[in-house]
């Protein structure tokens, strides 16, 4: 059966478990991944909430998921702490 069923049948499992069984996957900006990359990261913020609270651990998560030329497009913005970085 899909992995999914058992979570989310499981309110209990989705409070204490859901950081251990998400993965994911880094973002290298090829257009046709973004919406599977957000989807994933869209999925983590929903159940983890209590890691971020704000705009800016968001956007950081999310720096942190990148590679090639998306990462390279977003590290001079978190390295100049650029407004943009605190909102999602």
């Amino acid at each position: 059966g899909c992995g999914l069923v058992k979570v989310f049948k499981n309110p209990q499992f989705l409070l204490s478990g859901a950081r251990s069984w998400l993965s994911i996957p880094e973002f290298d900006g090829t257009p046709s991944e973004c919406r599977e990359f957000l989807v994933h990261v869209d999925i983590h913020f929903k159940l983890n909430p209590q890691m971020f609270i704000t705009d800016i651990a968001k956007v950081g998560f999310i720096i942190n998921h990148l590679s090639g030329r998306a990462l390279t497009w977003a590290n001079p913005l978190w390295e100049a702490e650029k407004p943009i970085i605190q909102n999602y």
